[in-house]
């Protein structure tokens, strides 16, 4: 018996198939479409009709779309965040429990699928909800994949061998299309896209803005209430009035008219289809460019493709086929419940041979065409660009083909950890993600051990602490596998770290004490996590963590001089954290003895004083039998700072003896070492901090409220009273802010009352410090500020982006705040959230905070351009045709931009390319020409054509990418990247 599932934005899907051949959904209540939605609240978690009842009276804990929250981590939900994997999995365990329930027993094969260009990222997460809805091993498919089988299986439709097939798939909430070729094994996905913003709630709110044209005329109080609902009464009316729009844009589907029940009216309102059809054309014909362009991107005729499949419970809609038709010139195929066409083809597609491991889409001729020659361009010599450009290709690289990544680094120069990092970075988002992942590294690879570890982390989090515990041996064994060298010491040093860290709590202070880091609590609760999973699985295992760094030491005591001297003193300052006399005896017998020595005083400085003391005095004395005067500022600056760790009235008295002319020396020294006495004495810090002269005293007097700030936040307080300079108090109230939001978000808010309200530069710090955590807090923040304040705005930018991304409404009161000098950078980034919602604010921000000669305008212009004309109605709707207008004048404002003028007609040709691709296409032409004029800026304006050109032609795209010169290396890789990324969109 086999179950499919189809899990969507909006709705999920379940097909049960027995052997004998019968199949049948899986009905919840009475449809066979359960909602997606999860809703967190004293119940535990609630799916499907359940939780949309429940958001009703309680819409802050409703999720209605997990499935597009699947890279954000955690959902808050309420006052609780929850991760992403639990909302997917609570979706998951109901059909699971209804599908064993009608079949009496759990099915013995499970196929679920996904977008076609969802990675190992995303499947891994989808693997992990799997795994905790109860799911053993499910097999995973593409949903065009799955569509197609279908259509060639239940249908008459042929589809030969070698021959092409588009699913265009128009669901309750996004709108995807993707291309697949006949394979001897089944179908395979050679191109996919789509729009994240349109669907059938978009089709459903053509028929709402009908009713409502009509309500705001005759009875406008009524459609006050249902377009804004202010209680839980309007909101269960506004939720009916969506529902009968859905259910009359079904029958317009069958019938030239539908009536609907306008609830608070208690009175039908008529739709015909003429009218539908005539709002809902803008919406469907995007939809249709969409998908031709995709087609043309593959490099495929249509008359290679042998028929389209439409998939998806709005492609019922008339009008949808009729423009495929037309676009493409074959009669598309349609089915009575286009809804259930992915998980009936999930039941009737093969098993692979190896089900529940997820792999990622195989790299297309054109995505491996663009990707050697990008390696052939970043080459393994030049400039500080190019090595960006080598990282950022690696980058990609790991999350597109993580193996060939790693065989990669040594070809582009590039060291290995650094691959590392970046495959790490990924975080493949469960234990079997990772170990299915580390399991295809080449033995004998330095990343394999880290990876182990990064599992290990993944399965601790994911309470498998077993396993957990089974993966820091194989780590150990990988590290040992590797051949000597300095790369092995740091493989070994990280997983003996892990094992000594879980028998001693302490080690984790002392590590942070020692880097003065502050982990986030995500990061801090991961390495509790495993280390409970070590402690309560006898994985606290310090004589083997020992024996490792033995084998570590071993082989930095063997290195040769030339390798010796950074790897020995780095490693004896570590050592001496876990074993200070083994540390202090390796910093001695070091190639360079003194900086060893240094780095081992300063990690024992808390673990064993007495032995640090010791240390230091020994320095001193070999640096004094020397006889080298020149070499006691150099040794001043070094040991000072450790001194005031171990004894603060040494470090004191070695900052008097500085003598005359050595100013910047004493200054760079007293600056090191307050940083460790706001630790061990804080009057002594301040008391020295107000011995600096007033030139120079703020600027410590940040550095000592910033060492403070995470010890004794009331101290730090008290000090920001002390400043007299508006730039280094903003820094400190910044650092003061960003300590404070990870323990008590309320008091770092409060931060802003300890500065005048005048003093904008210090409140944007403190804004942007709390940003991240909650913008609503930071917009607060920012509207605290004295509105005739004139400077100090510089940074605001970046907060405003993120408070528009919470509440652009919010972020536009910021804005309109601002002083007209400083808004046009920030309003861009507000006018681009508005425009999504509301253009017509959107359009009001945008002549308020602009003028013709800022470089944004152009942005803002084309992002409310496209807001209306997507917006639209019919052809010769009002909004279209502002739409339209709002692109000539974006046109006529990019032709006035001077040697900026091909960056931007590319940006208006961008956003303008779905509505009029022919108009695009010239306006691309008329930017080429332009950048043609350029002398050195060409090659940076070629880029930005080679963005603009690639959704649209992607040929001509690498055409220009190859075209920049030699001499221009870092943007031609940059250009061909971007087609790279656009080919294969996990890269993104």
């Amino acid at each position: 018996m086999r179950l499919g599932i189809d899990y969507g934005t909006s709705h999920t899907v379940a097909i049960l198939a027995w052997p004998d051949g019968r199949r049948r959904p899986l009905h919840f209540g009475s449809s066979a479409l359960l909602s997606s939605a999860v809703h967190a609240g004293a119940a535990g978690l609630r799916t499907g009709q359940d939780a949309l009842r429940a958001g009703l009276g309680d819409p802050a804990g409703l999720e209605p779309n997990p499935k597009r929250r699947v890279d954000d981590g955690e959902v808050l939900l309420g006052e609780t965040a929850h991760p992403v994997a639990d909302l997917i999995a609570a979706t998951l365990r109901t059909v699971w429990d209804e599908a064993v329930r009608v079949a009496g027993r759990p099915p013995a094969e499970v196929m679920l699928t996904h977008p076609a260009d969802w990675g190992p990222l995303r499947q891994g997460l989808l693997a992990d909800a799997a795994r905790r809805a109860g799911i053993a091993s499910p097999a995973y498919l593409p949903e065009p994949v799955a569509a197609a089988t279908f259509f060639v299986t239940e249908t008459d439709i042929d589809v030969p061998l070698g021959s092409h097939a588009v699913v265009y798939d128009l669901g309750a909430g996004t709108f995807d299309v993707s291309l697949v070729r006949r394979t001897g094994e089944g179908f395979e996905v050679l191109a996919t896209g789509g729009l994240g913003d349109v669907g059938g709630l978009d089709l459903d709110g053509v028929v709402v803005e009908r009713v409502g044209a009509a309500l705001s005329q005759t009875e406008p109080a009524v459609w006050r209430r249902l377009n804004g609902p202010a209680d839980a009464v309007e909101l269960r009316a506004r939720h009916a009035l969506w529902s009968e729009a859905r259910g009359a844009k079904e029958t317009l589907s069958r019938q030239a008219s539908a009536a609907l029940f306008v609830p608070l009216l208690d009175r039908d309102s008529l739709v015909t289809r003429e009218e539908f059809e005539r709002d809902a054309m803008p919406i469907l014909e995007r939809t249709a460019s969409t998908m031709t362009t995709i087609v043309e991107r593959a490099g495929v005729e249509w008359s290679q493709v042998a028929a389209v499949f439409l998939v998806g419970g709005s492609s019922r809609v008339p009008l949808a086929a009729t423009l495929v038709h037309r676009a493409c010139g074959i009669a598309p195929t349609v089915v009575e419940q286009p809804e259930l066409v992915v998980a009936e083809g999930a039941v009737l597609a093969p098993m692979p041979e190896s089900a529940g491991e997820a792999s990622s889409p195989p790299l297309s001729p054109a995505l491996a065409r663009v990707l050697d020659a990008a390696m052939e361009t970043v080459g393994t010599v030049g400039g500080a660009e190019l090595i960006e450009r080598r990282m950022a290709l690696l980058e990609f690289l790991a999350a597109a083909d993580p193996v060939r990544a790693l065989e990669t680094a040594d070809t582009l120069d590039v060291a290995d950890n650094a691959v590392r990092r970046a495959i790490e970075d990924l975080d493949l988002g469960s234990p079997a993600a990772h170990l299915t992942f580390t399991a295809s590294l080449p033995d004998g690879s330095p990343a394999k051990s880290s990876l182990l570890i990064q599992s290990a982390y993944a399965a601790a989090v994911g309470a498998d602490p077993g396993l957990a515990c089974r993966l820091l041996p194989d780590a150990a064994r990988a590290a040992q596998s590797l051949p000597d060298g300095a790369g092995k010491v740091w493989v070994l040093f990280e997983v003996a770290l892990h094992l000594l860290m879980a028998a001693d709590p302490g080690l984790i202070e002392r590590l942070k004490s020692v880097w003065n880091a502050n982990p986030s609590d995500k990061d801090m609760a991961e390495v509790n996590a495993l280390m409970d999973a070590l402690r309560s699985h006898g994985g606290a295992d310090r004589a083997e963590g020992m024996r490792l760094c033995g084998e570590a030491e071993r082989i930095v005591r063997a290195l040769p001089d030339d390798t010796a001297e950074e790897t020995g003193y780095m490693f004896a300052g570590l050592l001496s954290l876990i074993d200070p006399a083994r540390g202090a005896n390796l910093a001695m017998d070091c190639a360079n003895p003194p900086p060893a020595l240094i780095a081992s005083a300063m990690a024992m400085a808390d673990v064993d004083p007495g032995l640090a003391k010791e240390i230091l005095t020994e320095f001193e004395a070999m640096v004094s039998s020397l006889d080298d005067d020149s070499l006691w500022g150099p040794t001043r600056i070094s040991v000072t700072p450790i001194w005031a760790a171990i004894e603060p009235p040494r470090a004191e008295a070695m900052l008097s003896s500085f003598p005359a002319g050595a100013e910047a020396e004493w200054l760079e020294t007293l600056r090191d070492s307050l940083r460790v006495l706001a630790r061990t004495d804080p009057a002594m810090a301040e008391r020295l901090t107000f011995s600096v002269p007033d030139g120079e005293r703020d600027a410590v007097l940040a550095d000592l409220v910033t060492a403070l700030a995470p010890r004794d936040p009331g101290h730090a307080e008290r000090l920001i009273a002390a400043f007299t300079d508006g730039e280094h108090r903003a820094r400190a109230v910044g650092e003061l802010a960003k300590w404070l939001v990870a323990t008590d978000l309320d008091r770092a808010e409060r931060v802003a009352e300890l500065v005048a309200p005048q003093d904008a530069a210090s409140r944007v710090a403190i804004a942007d410090a709390i940003a991240d955590a909650d913008p609503g807090r930071a917009e607060a923040v920012l509207c605290s500020i004295a509105a005739d304040v004139q400077d100090g705005w510089h940074g605001a930018e970046r907060v405003v982006e993120k408070i528009a991304a919470f509440d652009a409404q919010g972020a536009e009161a910021v804005v309109i705040r601002m002083p007209r000098a400083e808004r046009a950078g920030p309003a861009v980034h507000v006018v681009a959230a508005l425009a999504r919602k509301d253009p017509e604010a959107a359009e009001r921000l945008l002549r308020e905070s602009m003028a013709a000669g800022d470089a944004e305008l152009v942005t803002a212009l084309a992002a409310v351009a496209h807001a209306f004309t997507a917006k639209g109605g019919g052809f010769m709707s009002p909004d279209r045709r502002r739409g339209l207008s709002l692109f000539e004048e974006a046109e006529r404002a990019a032709r006035d931009g001077g040697s900026a003028k091909a960056g931007m007609l590319a940006e208006v040709a961008v956003a303008l390319a779905e509505f009029d691709g022919a108009h695009a296409r010239h306006l691309l032409g008329e930017a080429e020409a332009a950048c043609a004029d350029l002398d050195d800026a060409r090659a940076r304006f070629t880029v930005d054509l080679v963005k603009a050109w690639t959704p649209l032609d992607i040929d001509r795209a690498e055409g220009l990418a190859r075209s920049i010169p030699d001499t221009h290396r870092a943007e031609r890789a940059e250009a061909l990247l971007t087609i790279a990324q656009y080919l294969h969109p996990l890269g993104k």
